[in-house]
């Protein structure tokens, strides 16, 4: 016969079980977040790119062209996974007329550089030092992706790892746009 103590622990340790496979479920079926219909438009921000120099990224000199930013770590497996489709996409489209940025978010610039080098990252990336980009597009989970308007506005968000066929259907639907 269980003890009093023996079945409270097994009930709260499958208590927490249970929510952790429901948590689970709930963001696999929700990995995509539509964002409401006013489209807001999307936070300004400049940082510092990868590779020396003085150079920024700066969001507002790309208005008039639709822009990818994808938020990634070095140390995020379902990031470094997508990362090559990211890759592929900014190939694919950026003749035209579409923007790849990567922010880099809690990495060291040594693995954050190291990892763009091995994988043959070209479209610009940079580092989210203070953390204020992270905290302005409310990125709660690694990867998020946003797909912006050419007129500035959130025209889509995609929260953990995308799929090929995920990524190009909505870069295909925001190029119409």
């Amino acid at each position: 016969m269980l003890s009093g103590y023996k079945v409270g622990v097994i009930f709260v340790s499958s208590a927490i079980v249970g929510a952790t496979i429901a948590a689970a479920l709930l963001f696999v079926q929700n990995g995509f977040q539509l964002v409401d219909s006013n489209r807001d438009i999307a936070p300004n921000f400049s940082i510092p790119l990868y590779g020396g120099g003085s150079s920024n990224f700066t969001l507002s000199e790309h208005m008039g062209s639709p822009v990818l930013i994808n938020f990634w770590g070095s140390w995020c497996a379902p990031c470094r996974a997508e990362f090559g489709l990211i890759q592929g996409v900014s190939e694919e489209y950026k003749p035209q007329g579409l923007v790849v940025f990567g922010v880099n978010v809690n990495d060291t610039q040594d693995n954050a550089e190291r990892f763009l080098r091995d994988e043959k990252i070209t479209f610009p990336t940079g580092p989210d030092n203070e953390g204020r980009v992270t905290v302005d597009y409310e990125v709660t989970a690694m990867p998020t992706t946003f797909f912006l308007s050419s007129d500035g506005s959130i025209f889509r968000k995609w929260i953990g790892q995308i799929s090929d066929d995920e990524l190009r259907a909505i870069v295909k639907e925001l190029m119409a746009s």
